[in-house]
């Protein structure tokens, strides 16, 4: 449908990168003039507004020729599916994005979906999920991410995360310094595994025993337990 240019809500904090390209945008509209065809933008309408989705530097190109309308997609939606729809809109198509835009894709995707997995998220950013780690971490959502029993994955099935990780996250990460545990012997690994997984295991486990019985160091227990639920979520799925 064709939609009001100025009806369109561009500064509702649903754009996902980092700035507007003005180059791209004389570019458009250069493409514009001369009846160069593009895709409809796509909108939420939440009832009041129609908040911008995908197609910031088209709505900009569109009013710098002079366009009084635009070819709209127009979903009902609150801002909230906006931002998702935006944090993923680029990841295939227009403006090639920086790595810059990638890590603000990201970290707005973890602000909106805490309790997705990394892989999740990356899938939606069109990332690597170790980028979604290094941002879950690095942005200070550690805490706030693994305090939560359970993770969502992409069949969108809640799971729930090692019992290590989960206990880790409940205590505190600013500066406490666990007691010293009693050392426990390193548990033998489950039967009926190959041999290469039991010897997996059982490094693992040695690894657990000796940081329980010397201390873990300012939140590596947490950055451990995330490795490894990493791995987990990527053999499950």
């Amino acid at each position: 449908m064709k939609l009001d240019i100025n009806q369109i809500a561009i500064d509702a904090g649903t754009q996902s990168r980092t700035a507007i390209d003005e180059s791209t945008v004389a570019e458009y509209a250069a493409a514009m003039e001369e009846n160069a065809p593009f895709p409809p933008v796509v909108v939420y309408f939440d009832g009041t507004r129609y908040l911008l989705a995908d197609g910031f530097h088209r709505v900009l190109a569109s009013a710098r020729v002079g366009y009084k309308n635009i070819d709209a997609e127009v979903r009902k939606g609150t801002i909230a599916d906006a931002l998702w729809c935006s944090i993923g809109a680029n990841k295939s198509h227009g403006l090639r994005r920086t790595n810059a835009d990638k890590r603000r894709c990201v970290e707005m995707a973890l602000k909106a979906q805490p309790k997705a997995s990394d892989r999740v998220i990356a899938d939606h950013c069109g990332v690597g999920h170790p980028l979604v780690g290094e941002v879950r971490t690095g942005a200070g959502q550690l805490e706030e991410s693994t305090s939560c029993a359970k993770r969502v994955g992409k069949d969108g099935k809640a799971r729930k995360m090692p019992a290590a990780r989960a206990s880790a996250s409940s205590g505190k990460h600013q500066g406490d310094k666990r007691p010293t545990r009693a050392a426990k012997a390193t548990p033998s690994a489950p039967t009926g595994l190959p041999d290469t997984a039991k010897e997996a295991l059982r490094s693992l486990a040695a690894v657990v025993v000796e940081m329980n019985r010397t201390g873990w160091p300012k939140g590596q227990a947490a950055e451990f337990c995330r490795q490894v639920a990493n791995i987990v979520e990527t053999v499950r799925e």
